[in-house]
């Protein structure tokens, strides 16, 4: 694919199985990355028009202009996806799919949305949209295909999955940690991040709840669907044990707590946990370029008798401090490699 240099070889190329917001997404980045980490200038300037490129063509084709949100396209003719035993021919060709689904989140993960076109996360706490009591629903509710019936455990018609919500707290951390936005803030994101939090629990038949990440669950129901199915079939239970279908340190480090991983010995600290949500918390041992870094937030100073306040620890050593929780910019005191 990356030999490909002509606009119409390179749609072609990518339209085979139909555009979608996760993979065309995801090549963006690749060709950022491979831009920016080669030292060959002829090189870096192929891949930095490739990713614009691709860049232009997720707006072009993705973004569907009546619904406000990225979209799926149905596979071109030749396509191998349409042999496959479970797909339903909708009757369309490289049309958009005209419902919403969770995955059109993932171009913000990457910077490839514009500000005009955040309207779409109004949808991710709309009743009819996404809303959902243990997180984000794959698809809307307002779908009359929302939770078709399907015999399959795997469905991403509806259900919940830790995974997805995953990678739209990434995705909504970075829009707010970047250039923010009027349609969605850091108490939406503590929000989503709660009920990711109550998602992955299981409830024992004596009535205890543990920590579980399975596969799907019902949005709106204490239920894991595939776990469900499973038993009521009397097959196999333990799939979903410990599916690690989750990234769950990411958004909390990364999103709620702030730390922004990234090149060079500056560090900039952004945390979306809203002003007074909780009264205190520390994140100890973090390694970050050859350092240790600790964050500590005590609105007292009485928890960690540290003193009052949001502070950075580097190697042990005091590095920043405010005294309300907020952003912070850290120098490293050069960069150790090993």
């Amino acid at each position: 694919y990356w030999s490909i240099d002509t606009r119409d070889a390179m749609e072609k190329s990518i339209s085979g199985d139909g555009y979608r917001p996760t993979l065309n997404s995801y090549m963006v980045a690749d060709a950022r990355a491979i831009a920016a980490l080669t030292d060959d200038v002829n090189l870096r300037t192929k891949f930095a028009r490739k990713a614009d490129l691709l860049r232009t063509l997720v707006h072009e084709r993705l973004w569907n202009t009546k619904d406000q949100f990225y979209d799926v396209v149905s596979p071109a003719a030749d396509s191998g996806i349409r042999k496959q035993k479970k797909f339903v021919d909708p009757g369309t060709q490289m049309q958009l799919a005209g419902v919403r689904e969770q995955i059109g989140y993932i171009p913000w993960t990457y910077g490839i949305a514009t500000p005009d076109q955040d309207i779409a996360w109004k949808q991710l706490f709309d009743p009819q949209g996404f809303d959902g009591k243990y997180g984000p629903t794959t698809a809307e509710k307002r779908s009359p295909r929302f939770r078709f019936a399907s015999s399959d455990q795997c469905t991403w018609n509806g259900p919940m999955w830790p995974f997805a919500t995953t990678q739209t707290l990434t995705a909504l951390a970075e829009l707010l940690q970047t250039r923010g936005t009027s349609s969605i803030g850091s108490n939406e994101y503590y929000k989503l991040f709660a009920r990711y939090v109550l998602a992955q629990h299981l409830t024992l038949p004596g009535g205890q709840s543990i920590p579980w990440i399975d596969e799907d669950r019902d949005a709106d129901a204490d239920d894991w669907i595939a776990r469900r199915m499973l038993r009521e079939k009397n097959k196999q239970v333990g799939r979903g044990n410990y599916y690690n279908h989750s990234g769950f340190a990411d958004p909390l480090i990364t999103g709620l707590l702030g730390i922004r991983p990234e090149s060079g010995d500056t560090l900039h600290i952004q945390p979306l946990l809203p002003e007074g949500t909780w009264q205190y918390f520390a994140l100890d041992g973090v390694p970050y370029h050859g350092h240790q870094l600790t964050l500590v937030y005590d609105r007292t100073g009485a928890r960690y008798h540290k003193g009052r306040g949001f502070q950075v620890w580097i190697d042990g050593k005091i590095a920043a401090h405010r005294e309300t929780l907020g952003s912070l910019t850290v120098q490293l005191p050069g960069t150790k490699r090993p």
